[in-house]
């Protein structure tokens, strides 16, 4: 589900969850306990965050969230709360390489990251919450608004329309749109200074 590659100080975490690797309790826990863990090793000098296959991370699990009872669903609000917060506030430069689909809260963990690179291609970037009538968790809501200039957090927000990544770099989501698996190759060579 979650496979990390470490290469000089460089954890590359990819997220494998196929087909769409959608975040529900279990992975959501996993991710944000393998960014803890990273943040601990002094030989990680930075951390490089990608998807698997055709997509980043289609958001939350629309087919496994909803079936959550009432204490599972505020759990797994808690737990999208620490893992947004981990990855936002983490002590290592993040590098979000942005192989396929973000959408909804896949946007949010790409926008969580300081800097962000997208492929070049016909995939889709948005958030969509307010479609499918999910509210945003604070840590989500803080992020999109503290990223995003005002006008784009409000078109993308409410419209919750999904864009191309030249769309989401000409918005400020994306930073750079690189060709194909030049992302991963960009992603580890334009890594943040690091801070230890």
């Amino acid at each position: 589900m979650i496979r990390v590659e470490s290469t000089d100080g460089i954890a590359l975490v990819r997220f494998e969850r196929p087909p769409a690797n959608a975040i529900e309790l279990e992975s959501a826990t996993k991710l944000e306990e393998t960014l803890a863990r990273l943040e601990a090793e002094d030989a990680t000098r930075a951390v490089v965050l990608t998807g698997h296959g055709e997509f980043f991370s289609a958001g939350l699990d629309l087919k496994v969230v909803p079936t959550y009872g009432p204490e599972q669903q505020r759990t797994m609000v808690m737990a999208i709360n620490r893992l947004v917060g981990r990855l936002y506030g983490l002590g290592l430069p993040t590098v979000a390489a942005v192989n396929g689909h973000a959408i909804a809260g896949g946007l949010v963990v790409v926008l969580a990251c300081d800097f962000r690179i997208g492929r070049r291609g016909s995939y889709r970037l948005g958030l969509t919450e307010t479609r499918a009538a999910v509210p945003y968790p604070v840590a989500a809501m803080t992020v999109v608004t503290t990223e995003l200039a005002p006008a784009v957090a409000r078109r993308t927000v409410l419209l919750a329309r999904n864009g191309t990544p030249e769309n989401a770099l000409a918005d400020g989501i994306l930073d750079e749109v690189q060709d194909g698996e030049a992302i991963i190759a960009r992603a580890l060579d334009v890594r943040p200074a690091p801070t230890r």
